[in-house]
Parts: C-alpha cells; structure tokens; sequence
C-alpha cells in the first residue's frame, strides 16, 4: 500500500511538473525565434524531408526531417497568449490571424494541407513563416514535451547551430558512459560498448532532434545507475516509472524502449559484477518488475493526455488516440496497407545489419585468435558453456524485437530511426555468444 501511495505521488507531482513548464515555454512569444526559424528553414529546405548523409561511399544513413520540421513548425505555432490551450492541443500551421481550417487529431500519420500533393512538412515550415498557409492541424495525441527546451533554445540559435551543441552534448555522455564501465565494471566491455555505439550512427544522432531527447534520457539514467552502482536497488523501480513517463512525455513514438532495455543492461552488468551469486530467479523477477513499472508510467502518462485534452475541449481525443495505436500496430486495412511482425522486425534488422555484421566479425576473429593461441600452446583448457548468465541478456534484448513485432506498422514505415533500438539486442546477443564460447575456459 505504501508504495501504490508512493507510484501516486510520483505521477501526480510529475504531470503538475510537466504542465507547469509546458505552459511557460509557451509563454514565449514565436516572434522571438522566428529570425532563427528562417535559417532553420533554409537548411531543411536544402536538405528536402529525408536528409541523407552518405559514409565513404558505402553506407547511407537516412534522417527524418520531417518530423524535426513538424517539431519547429508547433514550436513557432505556439499562441503565447493561449499557452495552456496551445500546450495541449499541439497545433502545426497556426498563424492567428490567418489561419481559417483547425484540423482535430486524425488517425493515421498527420495530414499536410491541401495545396501539396503529398507530405511535405519542410514545405510547411517554410510557408507557416512566411505567412502563406491557411490550414492548421492540432497534434494532441503526444506531450511534445520538447517544446520546454527547443522553443527557448530557438530564441538563440539556430538548427544548424543547435545540431553542433545536441553532438557535443551526446559525444560527452558516451565518453562519460563509458569511462564509468571501464572503471568500475570491465576495461574490454568499455571498448565494445564505444565501438558498438559509434557503428551504430551514434555520432550522427545529434543531427536528428526528433530522437535525441530518447538517447539523453537513455545515457543519463544509464550512468545513474552506474555512479550509484547498487546503492540506488531499492529505489530503481520507482525510477522506471519515473523514466517511463519522461519518455512518453518528450517522445514522439521514436525508440522509447531504449530507455527502459539499456539501463537494464546497465543495471545487469552492474548486478553481474558485484553480486555475482544473485540467482536467476531473483534476477529475472527484478528485471521483470522494472518492464511493469516502466510501461506503467509510460502509458498512464500517455493516457492522462488524452483525458485531459478530452475533458477541457471536447476533442474525442481519447476515441482518435485509441484508433491511433491501432493503426500503429496493424497499418490501414481499409488502404491494403497491412503490416506483419516479422517482416517489420526483417526490415529494421536489415537496416541495421552493417554495424552488426562488423561486429560479429570482429568478435569472430577475436575467436579464432583464441582457438589458435591455445592450439599454439597446446593448452588443455576447455570451454565452459554458462547459460544461467546469458538468460538475462536473452531477456533484455528480446525487448526492443517485441516492440517492433508488436508495433509493426510504426517500425516498417519509420525503419530509419526505429533500428535504433536493435543496438540493445546486438550488444546482448554479441555478449551472449562471447561468454558462451570462449570467455571461461577451466583446465581438463
């Protein structure tokens, strides 16, 4: 009963919280970022919806303009005069004395205006400021908690600008990260998480803001738990929770499972290193307890939005958000537009595939070096197969291919940041088949 109060607490102090700071972000007035905005524009203009950024020739990695468009376009379509309403209801296009149609919250993706033939948020951006659109559609099925730092931000600088800050910003917390692993867990675990991460475009995050606020929150609590090592046990679940609703709060449906299965993993290494004797069984139930709790303030914090939306504006909100998950889950079947788990999983695992198969290479040689060294010494040590350890590292990383099967439509359409998530399950299967084959070995 204590902790059900405490749960409580937590939720109703943090939506308090969020709401307090929404409303005065949106108290500034857009005109003081709109010099900024205009060069913002331009570079997503020259960069069209999807921005491409091609490595050596080789490798092409694909970022998702439009939705950093949609997050500029509601930051300057903010009614500072309104800023509660205008928190709440999200509204893209809104220029007060010109806009004519306000659009409710629709199932499906978000709709452009009906001068484009098809989605073009960048093209909107462009004619919300410079005065030329009459259509505006409300957004309201997300928090869009960002506006609590982007619209004050945009006040000074601008995106290109703002690109080079998130970089150095996320660049600093991988090396904090992992110079945390390297002292207080395991030197070579370091080195692979830093060469995992750069592999997987991490370095490259920072150009897409539309993601970022998932991968800070990610590290963040990451090196939390790291500092803290087990001092903090008792308390983590409470923490998920309170993770949970941060995400559901500045997400807009990225990769939100990343920041309940990395600090798992985290969290687990830590376990692992210094209560070693732990059982299986108490193990998993922790781990367990920490997915509940998690998708426990995710989903109420999502749900509390719809409820209060509905209930101050009569939006029908909570019918069209409900209609939303399904469409994110199944696609359109009206439309022929039918997804299945598995090909959603098929399609972001193949996005992914290069910085996994190097890796996989890369542990392979480390193997084979090893075979041929005790071959060498005629050493008469064997392999020792430790399955108990690695179940938990199963558990972890089947997180992130659950979400994708079960969020199929959302993973085959976005694949381009939702093969984000697949870095826990790569880490985790790479560890797996590490200490499974040749990390302990005993003498015959």
């Amino acid at each position: 009963m204590k902790a059900f109060f405490k749960y409580i607490c937590i939720f109703c102090i943090t939506i308090c919280c969020f709401l307090i700071f929404l409303t005065l972000s949106c108290s500034i007035p857009s005109s003081l970022m709109k010099e900024n905005l205009i060069d913002s524009s331009q570079t997503l203009n020259s960069e069209g919806n999807i921005h491409e950024v091609n490595l050596a020739s080789l490798y092409t990695i694909h970022f998702d303009n439009y939705t950093d468009a949609l997050m500029l376009n509601t930051c300057y379509s903010i009614d500072y005069t309104k800023p509660f309403y205008s928190a709440l209801v999200a509204r893209k296009n809104y220029i007060p004395s010109l806009t004519q149609f306000v659009y409710p919250d629709s199932v499906g993706e978000l709709s452009s205006a009906s001068k484009y033939e098809k989605l073009d948020q960048v093209g909107e951006l462009k004619d919300t400021l410079d005065n030329n659109i009459t259509e505006s559609f409300m957004y309201a099925r997300y928090w869009h908690g960002y506006l609590i730092f982007l619209r004050p931000l945009l006040c000074l600088f601008n995106l290109s600008t703002l690109r080079i800050i998130f970089t150095i910003l996320l660049i600093i917390l991988l090396l904090y990260l992992c110079f945390l692993i390297y002292k207080k867990i395991n030197k070579s675990l370091s080195l692979f998480i830093t060469l995992f991460f750069i592999l997987f475009n991490y370095l490259f995050f920072g150009l897409s803001i539309q993601g970022l606020i998932v991968i800070i929150i990610t590290m963040v609590f990451s090196i939390l738990i790291l500092k803290k090592e087990l001092k903090i046990e008792s308390n983590l679940p409470y923490i998920f929770f309170f993770v949970g609703m941060l995400t559901s709060f500045f997400d807009l449906l990225t990769t939100p499972i990343l920041t309940l299965a990395f600090p798992m993993l985290i969290f687990y290494f830590t376990k692992h290193k210094y209560q070693p004797d732990t059982k299986l069984s108490t193990i998993l139930i922790i781990l367990f307890k920490f997915c509940i709790t998690w998708f426990l303030g995710y989903s109420m914090t999502w749900a509390i939005k719809w409820f209060l939306v509905d209930c101050l504006y009569n939006t029908n909100l909570i019918i069209t958000a409900l209609s939303q998950i399904n469409y994110r889950i199944n696609g359109s079947i009206e439309n022929n537009n039918h997804f299945s788990p598995i090909l959603a999983v098929f399609i972001n695992v193949c996005y992914a595939c290069i910085p996994f198969f190097i890796t996989i290479c890369f542990i392979f040689l480390i193997y084979i070096k090893n075979i041929f060294y005790k071959f060498i010494k005629k050493d008469t040590s064997k392999f020792v197969f430790e399955y108990t350890s690695c179940i938990p590292y199963v558990f972890i990383g089947s997180l992130p291919i659950i979400w994708q099967a079960i969020l199929a439509s959302h993973s085959s359409l976005h694949f381009m940041f939702a093969y984000r998530s697949l870095i826990v399950t790569f880490i985790c299967i790479i560890i797996t088949f590490y200490q499974l084959f040749f990390i302990k070995t005993e003498k015959t």
